[in-house]
């Protein structure tokens, strides 16, 4: 690979520095780290022809650990399980959370009309938040399963907000789940059905 400054290979005004692949469409250009015994143990790079871009820790305990100042703020640990605002703990589940206040703990998901730059009112029946359960049946991957979902039930106004939360099951021996039970806009709760 070629080693250049940035702004002279490509003729932009930025500092730094570029690395350019010269051996095919499937190799990988980056930067290599090795530990103090000259073992390879770190490998991030840019693949010419995926446009993936890979941060691959080889290291036996090998970590991932984004940060600001000393917190840890997501954090990969060797056998993949995830870790939010983690500070110095190893996730033990695939995705923790750890927190001491509401707002530390608190996910929110916001559904907007239009783009994120210039957002419209939230529309009628639409999935403000899903959460769903699949699996493998013994020949492919399915669909959801179960689900818990938060649906809008009108156009969204800064006065009417209208909006209602949905449970899905499946029975034993079939294969789709259906609705089993709504708490709607109106605190009606329906079991075992959509009508309430």
């Amino acid at each position: 690979s070629v080693i250049t400054d940035a702004g002279n290979a490509y003729g932009v005004v930025k500092t730094g520095f570029g690395a350019r692949n010269l051996y095919g469409a499937n190799a990988y250009s980056g930067m290599l780290f090795y530990d103090h015994t000259g073992t390879l143990r770190q490998f991030q790079g840019y693949n010419n022809s995926t446009g993936e871009y890979r941060i691959n820790n080889i290291s036996p305990s090998a970590s991932i650990n984004f940060m600001t100042g000393s917190n840890s703020r997501f954090k990969v640990v060797t056998n993949g399980n995830i870790g939010l605002s983690s500070g110095t703990l190893s996730p033990s589940v695939r995705l923790a959370n750890y927190g001491n206040g509401q707002d530390e703990v608190t996910f929110i998901s916001r559904r907007h009309g239009g783009t994120i730059s210039t957002p419209t009112a939230t529309g009628a029946g639409l999935n403000l938040f899903r959460l769903e359960g699949a699996g493998h049946n013994g020949t492919v991957f399915t669909s959801e399963r179960g689900y818990l979902q938060i649906i809008s039930t009108e156009a969204w106004t800064p006065t009417a907000n209208g909006k209602e939360v949905n449970f899905g099951t499946t029975a034993n021996g079939t294969p789709s789940n259906v609705e089993s039970m709504t708490i709607t806009n109106s605190r009606n709760l329906g079991i075992g059905t959509s009508t309430t």
